[in-house]
Parts: C-alpha cells; structure tokens; sequence
C-alpha cells in the first residue's frame, strides 16, 4: 500500500489527463478550418467568456459559411424549379453565306393550244405548240440574315414541375436544418473546448500546488535528516525528492495540455494559429440537475435538426413519386415563332410578303412505350420512401435513447459530486492534520506524502467530475436541438 502512494499521485494523474484532454487534441485535429484574418482575430490577449466564444465562432467559422452557401445553393435551385412554369423565350440570329445563289430549276414545258374563229369565225380550229426550255430562277441572294424570337409555354406535365417544387422546396429545408445542425456542433465544440481550457488551468494549479507543498516538505525532511533525532533517515529524503521531480515533470506536461487546449479553441473560434486567448471563466460551474424526461425527448422531436432532416426527406421523396408519375401522363406547350429575314434580293422566297411571319400552335408529347422504364421509376421512388420511413422509425428510437443516456450519466455524475466533494474535503483536513504532526515529529515522511498526493488526486478528480458534468449537459442541449439549460436547477 505504501509503494502504490508513494507512486500514486504520479499514476493517477497521468491515467487522468489523457482522458481529460485526448478529446481536446482531437478536436484540434478536426476543426482544422481555415482560420479568419483581418478585422477578425483579435491583436491584444483578451479574457473571453463563453458566450463570447460562442458568438465569435459562429460568426468566423468556416463551417458555418459553407452550411449558408449550402442553403444558397438550394433556393438558387428552387428558383431553377419555378421557372418551369414561366415561357421559355429564346431569340435566335444567323447570318449565312453560301457558294453561289440558291436556284429554283423550273422544267422544260411543253403545251399546245387551239385557236378557233381566227382570222374569222369561219375559219378551222387551228393548234399551236409552245415549248418553254428549262430555266433557272433565283431563289434569294447567297447573304443571308435570319432572325426568330420563340416561345414555349408548358400548359401541362403531368404533376411534373410541382414535384420538383416540392422537392427543391424540402432541399432548402435540409439546408437550413444542416446549418441549425453545425451551429449546434460548433456549440458543442465550443463549451468542451472552453472548459476544457478551464479544467486544464485547474489541473495545473493543482499539479503546482502539489509540487510547491513538496518542495517545502522536501526542505523540511533534509533539514529533519541532517540536524533532527535521526529519525528521518536518508532513504526518505530521497524518496521525497523522487516524487518532487516527477511532480515537476508532471507540471510541465500540465502547462502543455493547457496550451494545446488553448490553441484548439482559437482555432475553433476561426482565429490565426498565433492569437493568444484568454478565458474569464476560472472555475467550471455546477448545476444540481432536475429535468423531466418525457418532456425532453418530445423536445427534442421538435428541435432536433436531424430529425427535421428527416422529416424534410419524406416531403422530397413523396414529390418524387409524383414526379415518376408523371410520365404516365402527356406533356401539353403552347409554342410560337417569329421569323425575319433580310435579304438584298427582293423576289423569288425572300419577297416582301415573305420576308416576316409568324407560327403559333400547341405541341404535344405522349410516351406510348418506354420499355416499362416509368412502371420502374415509381416502385423505386416509393422503395426509396419506405427506406426513408423505416430509418424514420430507428433515429426515433435512437433520439430517445440518447436523451435517456444523458439524463442517466448526469443523475450519475451528481451522486458522484456529492460523494468526491466530501472526499475532497476530508482529504484536505487530512493533509492539514499530518503536516502539523510531521512538524512535531509525530508521523512519517510517506504519510505526509500520501496525504498531500491523496488531496490533489481528490481535487483533479473532482474537477473532472464538474468537467464531465458541463459536458454531458452540452451533449443533452446537442441532442435535443436547443438550449436546455433553463430546464435545470439554479447554478450553484
């Protein structure tokens, strides 16, 4: 019992850091965003509080920007949907020039005609032949300049331009629930990362605590082993200063996993990889929890992005079974044209009375067979649906079961407060009462050792107890798709 104190302090430490911020380093690794420069970083340190993180990340962010370009995407796509039904006018022009001028040949013609009553009425009939040779006759000159300005107006598709309405319609809500979703993302990232940064400086100041009481003990033993009764032996002294030197190497680490923290959370914020932060936080808060269960999973069936997603998925897909449908049905346009053309000659097809006109009528377009390919297109987008609609049924389930997880982990987590905020408090009382009986020559060296080691390792834990705590909250408020903190019981 005695070699696992006098290494204690040394395990448990590094057993709980990496748990406290191997999170953190990998959140550094996955908001590697392009960082914001400019007017938005900031040039002096400042201490910023974490609605001020909040805000600033959801303003520099790049993941942020992309998730609002998404939604500009999906309204520039319903407005390609709506022009469907508009005309689609089109104005064409060509100017053409050919090798020779376009000619009509008009065939060789042979007609006789009869001639009665000539020089008098009592002449014979008399027959005449008249022989036209073939000619050429010239249509319009080789320049040519042609102008349409057309028209089609879509009378009827089948349904087929309201189901892409309506599907457009369902991606602009996807795209906002996308951009409801990072932000809440980056939310999350924010407050791990904020007390994290808070949790870290705690575990520091702990660590360096720790490492100050043992200096003084360590000066307090050699002074106790060269001029004391020689109780203290040689074999203690260097047991203490074996712990002091790991403790200081501990310091170190500590001060880095600070750092790091630090830098995770200015890149999250969309600062440049040099903005030295601050934080106005210096102790993670603690809330006594009290929520009603019920009430937060039909919360969260309304405020959940992703099940809003879902729920805009089902609209989109409905309209694409409308949209197969539609080839069952013929498609109906009113079309019309426009012609001008000029032309420097001024007979043959390019005459005045031809030169402009105009076409108007109605087209129609009806699938007789296509290999059953419609038949086909609707059972896979129903298929489609009904995937949809099972999956529907697991996120449900999937929801409320993560709700109920985080509700279990911080009902969990209050009796471990309460449990280590005693610990804490006795282990300091503890480390006070054989320190004054080391003084008096009343204990041994490893028993004032333990009790220093055994108070911080009772502080760490329990500041990782309130880390975890403001951390399964903020995966709550995650799920349930807004803040939930007004659920809960006043700050403590």
């Amino acid at each position: 019992m005695k070699k696992i104190g006098a290494f204690g302090f040394v395990i448990a430490m590094a057993l709980m850091i990496p748990t406290a911020y191997g999170n953190q380093r990998q959140n550094l690794k996955d908001s590697q965003s392009p960082a914001s420069t400019g007017s938005d970083a900031i040039t002096n340190v400042q201490k910023l509080s974490l609605a001020q993180c909040i805000d600033i990340a959801l303003k520099n962010n790049r993941k942020h920007a992309i998730s609002e370009l998404q939604i500009k995407i999906a309204q520039a796509q319903h407005k390609q949907a709506l022009s469907s039904f508009w005309p689609q006018v089109t104005a064409q022009s060509s100017l053409i020039r050919i090798d020779k001028d376009p000619v009509f040949l008009y065939p060789k013609e042979t007609t006789t005609y009869e001639v009665s009553g000539f020089p008098s009425p009592s002449f014979p009939p008399m027959e005449f032949t008249v022989t036209i040779p073939a000619n050429y006759v010239k249509q319009m000159d080789k320049t040519n300049l042609s102008s349409s300005l057309g028209i089609v107006y879509p009378i009827f598709t089948g349904g087929m331009r309201r189901a892409l309405t309506r599907q457009t319609k369902g991606g602009i809500e996807i795209a906002r629930q996308n951009l409801r979703k990072t932000d809440l993302e980056l939310i999350l990232d924010v407050k791990k990362l904020y007390y994290g940064a808070v949790l870290a400086g705690k575990i520091h100041k702990i660590a360096s605590d720790a490492l100050e009481r043992l200096e003084v003990l360590l000066e307090l033993t050699e002074n106790m082993y060269k001029k004391g009764s020689g109780r203290v032996k040689k074999t203690d002294y260097l047991k203490n200063k074996m712990m002091v030197e790991s403790v200081r190497a501990m310091v170190a680490n500590m001060k880095g996993n600070e750092q790091i923290v630090k830098a995770a959370l200015a890149n999250t914020l969309g600062f440049d990889w040099d903005t030295p932060i601050e934080l106005a936080a210096k102790e993670i808060p603690y809330k006594p929890y009290g929520f009603d269960l019920k009430k937060l999973v039909t919360d969260s069936y309304q405020f959940n992005p992703d099940w809003a997603k879902l729920a805009a998925a089902l609209n989109v897909y409905k309209a694409k079974i409308k949209e197969a449908k539609s080839g069952y049905f013929p498609k109906f346009a009113l079309t019309g044209n426009l012609v001008h053309v000029e032309n420097k000659y001024h007979a043959g097809i390019v005459s005045p009375r031809n030169r402009t006109l105009w076409v108007v009528g109605i087209g129609m377009e009806f699938p007789l067979f296509n290999g059953f390919r419609t038949r086909n297109q609707v059972r896979e987008a129903k298929a489609r649906l009904e995937k949809l609609e099972q999956g529907k049924i697991l996120l449900r389930k999937g929801i409320a079961l993560q709700v109920k997880y985080y509700c279990l982990q911080l009902a969990q987590l209050q009796e471990q407060e309460t449990a280590l905020k005693s610990a804490m408090s006795a282990s300091i009382e503890n480390r006070k009462l054989n320190e004054r009986a080391y003084q008096a020559d009343m204990v041994k060296t490893e028993d004032v050792i333990h009790s220093q080691i055994f108070e911080s390792i009772s502080k760490a834990r329990y500041e990782k107890i309130l880390y975890d705590a403001v951390v399964a909250q903020a995966n709550l408020d995650y799920i349930v798709g807004t803040q939930v903190n007004k659920l809960f019981g006043k700050e403590k």
